[in-house]
């Protein structure tokens, strides 16, 4: 991991998460380096924080991407106020959530369900602010 033009920060190995993740970094938290991964043939995202000293990760929390519903499906990662927040939203069936995590412990300590959007509405979440979930929803009309 490098900044500011070449700076090296730090390195890690990323072997322990097993054939088939994809990472990818999501967020700095008191001097730390979280990222995702994603392995798509079991629909899972583990989240992790980087140990530069060890040149490890460590799993701290795992959550589902999607439902039966396999065609599309998105997750953002946030952080906020010692929390990780996954939002997931899925394209075919409209279902959007949040699970919120305890950073310390890993545990799961919320899920926020949202309505599903109206025929010709899409849902995009936009991020964790003021203790609030900020979310936009377009509204799209369509010609034959």
């Amino acid at each position: 991991i490098y900044r500011d033009a070449g700076k090296k920060v730090g390195s890690f190995k990323e072997t322990s998460q097993g054939m088939g993740y994809m990472w990818e970094a999501f967020g700095w938290h008191e001097g730390k380096l979280y990222v995702e991964y994603l392995n798509e043939s079991d629909s899972m995202i583990k989240i992790a924080v980087v140990d530069f000293k060890q040149e490890t990760t460590k799993t701290i929390c795992t959550c589902a991407v999607h439902t039966a519903n396999k065609n599309l499906y998105h997750t953002t990662v946030y952080l906020y106020q010692n929390k990780i927040y996954a939002m997931h939203g899925w394209g075919n069936d409209k279902e959007f959530k949040v699970e919120e995590f305890d950073m310390s412990s890993s545990s799961l300590l919320n899920t926020f369900s949202f309505s599903k959007p109206g025929k010709n509405e899409t849902m995009n979440f936009i991020n964790i602010a003021d203790g609030k979930i900020y979310y936009a929803i377009k509204h799209v009309k369509r010609k034959k």
